[in-house]
């Protein structure tokens, strides 16, 4: 009986091992989840409703600064262009400039320098305004372009860092109110207030419907 029962323990443990050594190969081979990088949406901040107005910010967080490497064949992004206002639609350049000064004069508050009205940034975010404002929309890429794609396209000299800002207004309310919502969200805040910020343009677009609608973009760049 010995030889046997030592026979059946040798099997045992053979079959042990083998297993285990089954088990450890389907380990090893089994396929391993990834963690992919997370997309994060820009973050939206609605305002507390008041009788008079309600508004909306929302900004792009502070982007490392683009490279630009253009094929020779590769098609040119799609300006975005301001338009003649249509029928109960207008520009407010008065309430565009109010909003930069208003950006100018916190950012004096806290020692940083002013930010320099640049041309090409202000058409930039003129058109971008009324596209907004003509699409319903507040996003950072309504009509298929990124805020890099319509600096350069205004003829901004890109690649440098970029930065957008947006204000959606439904009622009425002064530029000083934009200002005051970009500071209350941090992300706002740290795109209006960073030092690495020179130059801007603002455009600011509205309709008068129902209730008023507007839109307020500022584009900053270094």
């Amino acid at each position: 009986m010995r030889p046997y029962l030592g026979a059946l323990l040798a099997f045992v443990l053979l079959t042990g091992a083998a297993l285990a050594a089954l088990v450890a190969i389907d380990d090893d081979d089994a396929p391993r989840a990834e963690t992919l990088p997370v997309a994060r949406a820009p973050v939206t901040r609605t305002a507390t409703p008041s009788p008079t107005a309600t508004s909306t910010a929302t900004a792009t967080p502070l982007p490392p600064p683009p490279t630009l490497t253009p094929e020779p064949a590769a098609t040119p992004p799609p300006a975005v262009q301001s338009q003649p206002p249509r029928a109960n639609e207008r520009f407010d350049p008065g309430f565009a400039a109010a909003v930069l000064a208003g950006i100018n004069a916190e950012r004096a508050a806290r020692g940083l320098a002013p930010l320099a009205s640049d041309a090409a940034l202000s058409r930039s975010a003129a058109g971008y305004a009324q596209l907004l404002v003509q699409q319903g929309a507040l996003s950072h890429t309504a009509g298929g372009t990124t805020v890099l794609e319509r600096a350069r396209s205004a003829g901004y000299a890109v690649p440098t860092p970029l930065g957008e800002v947006i204000w959606k207004l439904t009622g009425v309310a002064p530029p000083e109110r934009a200002v005051s919502d970009w500071l209350a969200s941090p992300v706002h805040r740290d795109a209006i207030l960073s030092p690495r910020y020179r130059v801007a343009g603002a455009g600011c677009y509205f309709r008068q419907a129902e209730r008023q609608q507007a839109r307020c973009v500022v584009d900053l760049g270094a």
